[in-house]
């Protein structure tokens, strides 16, 4: 599994954000089923949404909010900023993990993290997400783990 650390800033100083991260992935990425396990963030979901029940909806799914990969785009251009979350791409319904690590990395096709508000982290085993990444983000650590 490689584990690709993205620490690039925007103009302004800030870490790039989720919406930036997406269209980093390869097309594959839009094939993927999705799953938000874990969320905290700040944003505007619009009238009548609000974060904090998105949140706790969140946390109280054993198997995360599912998700389609035109939902996570749009939910990314509406949260402002993400403190910690782990999404998770799969490729079929049975493989959703529950939040527990092992059957995160060994179920998933690709996981992104955010961790503490400080670095964006992409695990995969899959090689062309890993060169995706590298072509788009230059602020980069990776691991082989």
């Amino acid at each position: 599994m490689f584990r690709v650390e993205i620490r690039d800033l925007q103009s302004d100083g800030s870490l790039v954000d989720l919406k930036d991260i997406l269209p980093a992935l390869p097309r594959k990425a839009t094939y993927l089923l999705w799953s938000i396990l874990d969320l905290e963030a700040i944003g505007d979901l619009g009238p009548g949404r609000n974060i904090l029940d998105l949140e706790e909806t969140i946390k109280n799914s054993p198997f995360g909010l599912q998700i389609s990969w035109h939902e996570l785009g749009t939910l990314s251009k509406s949260v402002f900023q993400i403190m910690n979350t782990t999404i998770v791409g799969v490729t079929s319904t049975d493989k959703f993990p529950r939040f527990i690590r092992s059957e995160i990395e060994s179920l998933s096709e690709v996981i992104i993290e955010m961790i503490d508000s400080t670095v964006w982290v992409i695990s995969t085993a899959d090689q062309e997400f890993v060169r995706s990444i590298q072509e788009k983000f230059r602020e980069l650590n990776m691991f082989t783990e």
